[in-house]
Order: structure tokens, then sequence, then C-alpha cells
């Protein structure tokens, strides 16, 4: 993204993408760098942030992601072409740093001191947690009325009841787990404490082991499901598939969050996304 400066308005041309939410908000923020007169990028950088309404002339939201889970997230790409933005409504942008800027530069909220990418783990952690309940509860509906090879019944096969509780028990683990991170925001923002680099990784740690868990009992509700379950039809396999994705998003994969998470504990300099 990028724009030229007229007067007192910046006039943003490009393709924003990650534009997680758009095509569902009133308002999408906008990171951008600013061009010269010669239209070449202005050495250093010049990085600006704004808001920008959904209805701006000139705006196209693009729908790309539709694959294995990732519609949930409605991360699509946005359009600008000659898009005006007042520049009273433009801001510095902090670029891969911010969670370090946020904790020292004004702002007009104390919760604005926390970082959106920990705060993004957070929708994350409870969109699979809100699917894996209605997973949960569409299984064990089907359980009651399946039948096996040669007639028994699914419910009073052990595995099915073991693995129907031990999902049901890691949910409820990962939504204690979710709640206590975001009662831990919560407290920060009432007594205007400034989240620490610790509480940002432990922050996205739970969210990510919360998910790690969710994703166990997927695959205990599949087990249940079997082949037949699966040949019978019904929602379970669009609901693993958009799963599926969650646990692999940026914000919350294991490798990374662990990854930043030991370095920080081993005291090494860490990347800054």
């Amino acid at each position: 993204m990028h724009a030229r400066i007229e007067g007192d308005e910046a006039i943003l041309n490009g393709k924003a993408t990650f534009g997680t939410g758009g095509r569902y908000a009133d308002h999408c923020g906008v990171v951008f760098a600013v061009l010269d007169d010669d239209g070449e990028l202005v050495r250093p950088m010049d990085l600006r942030f704004s808001i920008v309404s959904t209805s701006s002339e000139g705006l196209k939201i693009d729908p790309t992601w539709d694959g294995s889970g990732l519609r949930a997230s409605a991360t699509d790409d946005l359009h600008y072409s000659e898009v005006r933005v007042p520049l009273s409504r433009c801001v510095p942008w902090y670029g891969a740093n911010r969670a370090e800027s946020l904790r020292t530069v004004p702002v007009i909220h104390h919760r604005y001191r926390e970082d959106w990418v920990g705060i993004s783990d957070l929708w994350l952690g409870w969109m699979a947690a809100g699917l894996v309940r209605r997973s949960i509860q569409e299984v064990a509906a089907a359980t009651l009325e399946r039948r096996v090879i040669m007639g028994g019944k699914m419910i009073e096969k052990p595995a099915a009841q073991i693995n129907i509780g031990r999902a049901t028990a890691l949910l409820s683990s990962a939504r204690a787990a979710i709640e206590k991170a975001c009662d831990e925001i919560d407290q920060r923002i009432e007594s205007q404490t400034v989240p620490s680099e610790a509480d940002y990784l432990r922050q996205m740690s739970i969210i990510s082991m919360s998910v790690e868990q969710l994703a166990e009992a997927m695959q205990l509700l599949e087990r249940t499901q079997g082949g037949n379950g699966l040949r019978e039809g019904g929602n379970f396999e669009r609901r693993y598939r958009d799963f599926r994705a969650m646990p692999l998003h940026i914000n919350v994969h294991q490798d990374r969050v662990t990854h930043q998470l030991g370095r920080f504990v081993l005291d090494i300099e860490r990347d800054p996304f």
C-alpha cells in the first residue's frame, strides 16, 4: 500500500492483504508508505496508519480466503483505488515493533496498549472453542441414533463414551485458559498496567496451547465418527476442515509461539513479529 499527499489528504492506492474480518466490518485499518513528488517511496520510509470506512469510494473487498478453515477469519484482500483519507486521521506506524511502541506512545484509552496480535489470538481461541463445542453437540446427538456393524448401538460403545468425554474435558480446559487470558487483559486495562513482553508471550502461549487441546478434541470426535459416520454425511467434515487451519494460523502457530517463548526464557533476542 502507498499514498501520495495532495493538500491535506492522503490518496491511497494498492492492495492490502491479511484484512481479517474486512468483509464484515464497517471500518478497516490500513498501513501505507508515502510517495514523493516523483512517485517514489520516501526515504527513509514514511509509514503511516489510518482507519477507512469500508463504504469509501474506490475501496473493494475481495473475499479471497475460502479454503479449509480460512473462510472463518475472512482474512481477505482489500483493493484501494484513489481512496482519500484526511491527513488529520493518519498517524505514524511503528511497524513490527508495535507491541513495544504501544507501551510508551500516547493513546486515547489504555486498552490500546494491548498488542493486536495478542488480541487476535483471543479471537481465534474463542472461534476454535465455539466450533469444537458445536461439533461435540452434533457428534453426541448423532451417537444417540447411530448403529454400528451388526446393528449394535453406538452409544453403548465404551470408546465412543470415552472419546466424547475426553473431547469435552479438553474443551473445558481450553475455555478456562482462554477466559483467564481475557481476564488478565481486562485487569491490566482496568488498573492501567502497561503489558510487558512476558505478558504478551504468556497471552500468545496460552491460546496456542489451548488451540492444541482443541485440535486433540477434534481428532477424538473424528475417531468417534469413523469412516461410516463421515460417509453418512452431516456437518462434521466441514467443521473439521474449518478447524484444521486454526492451529496453523501464524499468530498462534505452535512453532512460532514456542520458539519466541523459548528465546525469551533463554534471554535471546527475539524476532520482531
